[in-house]
């Protein structure tokens, strides 16, 4: 699950945030059937706090 959202403070200034995989579920890949997995992946939650100006 991922969230973002962002914030126009004015003409020219945007400030966002985004957050990803919230739920910190790994990325799985099956051959068939959910118990013979084929790949999984840890990534962990991530997240990018930001300022958009333009001149």
């Amino acid at each position: 699950m991922d969230f973002t959202t962002s914030y126009q403070l004015n003409e020219q200034t945007l400030v966002y945030l985004e957050l990803s995989n919230l739920t910190n579920e790994a990325l799985q890949y099956y051959q068939g059937e959910q118990g013979r997995p084929l790949q999984v992946e840890y990534y962990g939650i991530r997240g990018m706090v930001g300022i958009n100006y333009q001149f």
